[in-house]
């Protein structure tokens, strides 16, 4: 989607997000800030002031496979973006 507006603008986007919205725009941020302008998050639930643990959820091949995995989808139903989404914070 991100190169898709990218092509039809021809300028990077600045992209606002909003709760869940929020951490699939900072995701995207982190995975192309080339294609980005701007960033705004509201009511984005991510701790900015806490260590990242995220990243050291996963192991490195985990993050392989789940790469794989979405390279391969032409669209993620909402119950599996829901599940990613309180995997944030479980408890």
């Amino acid at each position: 989607a991100l190169r898709a507006m990218v092509e039809a603008t021809g300028q990077p986007p600045v992209m606002m997000g909003y709760c869940m919205g929020g951490l699939l725009a900072m995701a995207a941020a982190q995975m192309a800030p080339e294609m980005i302008r701007g960033l705004a998050l509201l009511a984005t639930p991510w701790d900015f002031a806490a260590p990242q643990l995220a990243a050291s959820q996963l192991l490195p091949h985990q993050v392989a496979q789940l790469e794989q995995w979405i390279d391969t989808q032409t669209q993620i139903d909402p119950a599996t973006l829901d599940h990613w989404f309180y995997l944030q914070q479980p408890w």
